[in-house]
């Protein structure tokens, strides 16, 4: 197709069909790995396309591992079991902090040396939390400036601990199991909140004994892993995307198929149906133990909600819900750049990002109506000058303005002007 060639993008009413959305990207992190720990040959079908995992990929084959991926999003690794390779060069994790947090428990019991290294955005991000309970294992690990990439590590034996983060964190809890794994006794993390547990699910798929009491996970060292053959869920944050989309237009119905509906990951379901969706899930079954499921949607009539902590339904209701207002959504930063792919900050949807309380004020709600409003200044990115008024989004304040603080907007914009 011509590089020049235009497309015409009309307004549209409704959205109908049934799609699929790509692997989970937090599964596809976890099994990439486990299976390099797995001797013998482990099949993943629907392995997440994204470049973080593309990383990961990359460090599981300097590791001494085959790794082989076909354009239908199968991905197949031939795992050399607990001893792995020595690295013949740093290994690059790209802009994946879940690559670098994750794989270091692993590195930490080889051994032998390695490094792990990323780009300029990923050697800037802090890894103390990853550091600590590896380093109270017993791994010996050297950063740059004292928590940040380059990780240097020199092959230790490792022991169990009981660890208890200060913060919840799913990937530094996955990285002590990792490292417990192949430590010596038993190791426990309590953590302070529940979060995702796509680790121990994982861990079990590849036949490790995990224990769970309450928020508290253990495993034992010494285990022997088997390869796995299994299909990634598709990804429910990337679904998030369509669901929100489908209950702006009231005319809709949305089908989206094998999609992961994992208790710790799926609240925006709840969300949704609690402003008046209608969401039915069927043919829900356990795959390595993972609820996948097709999820259907048909919007209902939007009403007021209180959220908890959830960034893309807070800026759903804001077009959703007229003049009530919604209480309790976060509004301040993301850890993951996928939520901000929704695009639009809080504050330029009419949010309050200074009070904190999530309401949402009514002159400033419509982020999805055609306005006239001018074009916001030059600004460090192109593609989105030439788009913003077209969806509402306001100009920030001198005061406010970050570079790059949310690159994914042209994203949100390239997906909302589908719909406008």
């Amino acid at each position: 197709m011509p590089q020049n060639k235009s497309v015409l993008i009309k307004p549209a009413r409704n959205i109908l069909g049934s799609l699929r959305v790509p692997g989970d990207k937090s599964i596809s992190h976890r099994y990439a790995m486990l299976a390099a720990l797995a001797p013998g040959r482990s099949r993943f079908d629907n392995f997440a396309p994204g470049a973080d995992c593309a990383s990961t990929l990359g460090c599981v084959r300097a590791l001494g591992c085959n790794v082989e991926r076909d354009e239908k999003g199968t991905v197949v690794i031939d795992g050399l079991g607990t001893q792995l390779r020595v690295p013949a060069a740093p290994l690059d994790c790209g802009n994946s902090g879940s690559t670098m947090r994750m794989l270091s428990g692993i590195l930490a019991a080889q051994p032998f040396s390695s490094e792990l290294i990323g780009d300029e955005s990923l050697s800037r991000r802090p890894m103390k939390r990853v550091i600590e309970p590896l380093t109270q294992m017993g791994a010996d690990i050297h950063a740059t400036n004292g928590d940040r990439a380059p990780l240097r590590m020199n092959g230790a034996k490792l022991h169990g601990i009981d660890y208890a983060p200060p913060v919840a964190s799913a990937q530094v809890k996955t990285s002590v199991l990792f490292a417990g794994l192949l430590a010596e006794g038993k190791t426990t993390v309590a953590e302070p909140a529940r979060t995702r547990d796509h680790g121990e699910l994982a861990l079990r798929a590849f036949g490790a004994e995990v224990e769970r009491t309450q928020n508290a996970v253990s495993i034992f060292g010494g285990q022997a892993l088997h390869p796995l053959e299994a299909f990634v869920p598709g990804d429910i944050s990337s679904a998030a995307f369509f669901l929100c989309a489908a209950t702006i237009f009231p005319e809709s119905n949305l089908v989206i198929d094998g999609v992961l509906l994992n208790p710790t990951r799926s609240a925006l379901l709840d969300v949704l149906a609690a402003m008046g969706s209608r969401i039915s899930m069927v043919r829900v079954e356990e795959s390595h133990g993972e609820l996948v499921g097709t999820i259907t949607l048909a919007p209902g009539q939007g009403r007021h909600v209180k959220i908890e902590k959830s960034l893309t339904a807070d800026r759903r209701a804001s077009c959703a819900c007229g003049d009530r207002p919604v209480h309790g959504g976060r509004t301040g930063g993301s850890r993951c750049g996928r939520a901000a792919c929704e695009g639009i900050r809080p504050a330029e949807c009419g949010h309050s990002q200074s009070s904190g309380d999530g309401r949402a004020s009514g002159a400033d709600r419509r982020w999805l109506a055609h306005s006239r409003r001018p074009a916001p200044a030059r600004r460090r990115d192109r593609k989105l000058r030439r788009s913003p008024h077209r969806y509402g989004i306001r100009r920030r304040s001198a005061a406010g303005r970050r570079r790059d603080a949310y690159p994914q907007r042209r994203v949100c914009c390239h997906f909302l002007s589908q719909f406008l």
